[in-house]
């Protein structure tokens, strides 16, 4: 359900009754299409949502071992998400001896 846009929040009720005045106008409405795509998602067999969790894992711990193997290098292996964050000495140094082109291109 990628870019769908479904989500839930557990909250004090209080809160949970301005958090709603936000939304509703700033999200609006969700689709009813998304709604059902959302339960069907909760209730379904989660065989194949077990698979993708599994590889992402895989491929996040491969990336973090991979970091951590370089001299220099360290990154933590993340508790919540695939995203990885290293830290490094190794950039410790003026930008005007990198070459021009790793600095100067976006992205």
């Amino acid at each position: 359900m990628t870019g769908w846009r479904l989500g839930y929040a557990i909250m004090p009720e209080a809160l949970a009754e301005r958090v709603e005045l936000l939304l509703t106008h700033s999200v609006g409405c969700t689709a009813t299409f998304t709604q059902i795509a959302g339960i069907e998602a909760l209730t379904a067999d989660q065989e194949q949502a077990d698979a993708v969790v599994s590889e992402y894992q895989r491929r996040r711990d491969r990336m973090v071992a991979g970091l951590n193997a370089i001299t220099g290098v360290r990154c933590q292996v993340p508790q919540g998400a695939f995203y990885v964050f290293p830290t490094s000495n190794l950039l410790d140094f003026h930008r005007a001896s990198w070459p021009v082109a790793c600095w100067m291109k976006p992205g």
